[in-house]
């Protein structure tokens, strides 16, 4: 920045107008990521299959014994994102405050928009990414200990009341490694801003969506709606048991900072933080990339 280029005046509250912006941007991956914290550079997951069914036991025998075993591993690596801007001696002499103030809330702005994007990325990338059972976030054939399990829609399909249903029998029938019936009920439907309407009226009202019937719709208060603007995929949609992977781990929450700069004299502001995006594990998350 050079006082040539502007022609408001200085704020003196930088700082504060960062953060202030920060916060007024809307996070949506809050309402669906276990929020979390670490104190070490990595943070390490494992998943583990546990005891099978109990056994009958006959009168006077020994109690048939199991183990629980790991299946996988997954770990988590803290990044660290930062900006910073820089105020001449010369704008603080002119007290510029307009121009500093928006470039300060730029800066929050900044550090919210990378948030939302690496957290959003994790279902963007979800049927193509690998994680700890070496398959997609969203796949049809999870390994277990024996056999498989799906968490993606057998046949991608756009969302309608058909789709969602099936979505949902298939979740209730979910098995959990050692092949017992674990089932799953979906507690939030996440969608890009495109499915919002379509997702409302299938979730929200009175009577089904669709049809002339009158029937009383099934999914009413199943579940809630959550609207990610950053989801990139206009037809992809999500569901979300109340139990589930996704997590989001602060190392170093967003912080801002100043300093001078001594061979130019400029005021220097900075923000950074430090955390990381990611699954430990598939089950608890099911979803459809649209047809």
């Amino acid at each position: 920045m050079i006082e040539a280029n502007f022609s408001n005046v200085y704020d003196k509250n930088v700082e504060e107008h960062i953060f202030e912006s920060f916060e007024a941007v809307p996070l949506p991956y809050q309402l669906y990521f276990n929020l979390e914290t670490a104190d070490k550079p990595t943070k390490k997951y494992a998943v583990y299959a546990g005891l099978g069914t109990m056994d009958q036991k006959a009168e006077g025998d020994v109690y048939p014994s199991d183990d629980a075993l790991q299946q996988y591993s997954y770990e988590l690596t803290m990044v660290s994102y930062g900006k910073s801007f820089a105020v001449t001696k010369e704008m603080e002499e002119d007290d510029m405050v307009g121009v500093v103030a928006d470039t300060a809330a730029d800066l929050g702005r900044a550090a919210a928009e990378r948030l939302a994007i690496n957290h959003a990325s994790i279902l963007n990338t979800g049927f193509t990414t690998t994680y700890g059972d070496e398959k997609a976030l969203l796949a049809l054939d999870h390994p277990l200990v024996s056999g498989t399990e799906q968490n993606e829609l057998t046949v991608s399909s756009d969302l309608s009341v058909s789709s969602l249903t099936e979505c949902m029998y298939t979740m209730m029938r979910t098995v959990d490694h050692r092949g017992r019936v674990s089932p799953l009920r979906p507690v939030r439907m996440i969608v890009p801003p495109e499915l919002e309407k379509t997702a409302s009226q299938i979730i929200g009202s009175d009577l089904e969506y669709g049809t002339t019937d009158n029937q009383v719709n099934w999914f009413k208060n199943k579940m809630e709606l959550v609207t990610d603007p950053w989801l990139t995929d206009d037809d992809a949609f999500f569901l979300q048991a109340m139990n589930h992977g996704l997590v989001s781990v602060v190392r170093r929450p967003f912080v801002t900072g100043s300093y001078v700069d001594g061979p130019t004299g400029n005021m220097v502001y900075t923000a950074d933080m430090r955390f990381a995006a990611g699954a430990k594990i598939w089950r608890g998350i099911f979803g459809s990339p649209g047809a």
